[in-house]
């Protein structure tokens, strides 16, 4: 097309027309073309931020289950919440907080590899990216009441939370458009926070989108923090009940 236009581009001039309108009549609109999804076209800013932060929030789930599960597989939850006052709420913040700490540190490290070391963009709002990381890290240590609620069983539960994070990563529309994926796909992925953290961080850190876009995901993430606070009540009856322990 090259070789093509320049031809005409000298045709056009030995007939008078001057190169200004010559480009005009060889190239009529000028096309420019973007990449939505991947505006920098580097696949490894999407793996390396998805797999650092999926083991990240993996870790953060599987431990906070066997921190609380561990109290009733040693059946010695009644100790726990007679150290507490009798607050189920003071007791899981006692045992979880230690752990908050540690994995944001986690999650201020893989900040510095992407956006220093590897050098991956970063073009909306750092604080919102923190914030969205450490509610996420919040939720899926509270998600564990969901899971030792459910089953009552320390082994149970790890087992199924690794195959619910694992899927998570499928179905986050990460290595295919959740777009394109058949509607009840689409419905499944609300189903991990994982996703809409995706969302965050892709549209405050490649397509740099306004914070209140980042707010709508971060919304959907507390909706699974307030869920999982349902199950304070269920957690309590399991500490204080013989019945629900030494369950491996």
């Amino acid at each position: 097309k090259t070789i093509s236009g320049g031809v005409q581009l000298q045709k056009l001039q030995m007939a008078g027309k001057s190169k200004q309108e010559a480009l005009a009549r060889i190239v009529p609109v000028n096309i420019q073309r973007h990449v939505l999804y991947n505006p920098f076209t580097n696949y490894s800013y999407f793996l390396n931020s998805a797999l650092l932060y999926v083991m990240l929030y993996l870790f953060v789930f599987l431990s906070s289950i066997y921190t609380l599960g561990n109290e009733l597989k040693k059946g010695t939850g009644i100790n726990l919440l007679e150290t507490s006052g009798n607050s189920v709420r003071m007791a899981i913040t006692g045992k979880l907080f230690p752990y908050t700490i540690i994995f944001s540190g986690f999650a201020l490290l893989i900040n510095i590899l992407l956006y220093q070391v590897e050098g991956m963009p970063l073009n909306g709002e750092y604080w919102m990216i923190f914030t969205g990381q450490f509610i996420t890290i919040v939720t899926y240590q509270l998600m564990a009441l969901i899971f030792l609620g459910v089953t009552s069983n320390l082994r149970l539960a790890l087992s199924l939370a690794s195959a619910y994070s694992m899927m998570a990563i499928t179905f986050s529309g990460l290595t295919y458009p959740l777009e394109a994926m058949p509607k009840i796909a689409q419905i499944f992925a609300t189903l991990f926070p994982f996703t809409w953290w995706e969302k965050l961080m892709i549209s405050q850190s490649l397509r740099g989108a306004p914070p209140k876009e980042a707010l709508v995901y971060i919304c959907y993430i507390l909706i699974f923090l307030l869920i999982s606070l349902l199950f304070l009540p269920v957690f309590k009856q399991h500490l204080g009940q013989e019945k629900y322990w030494g369950k491996k």
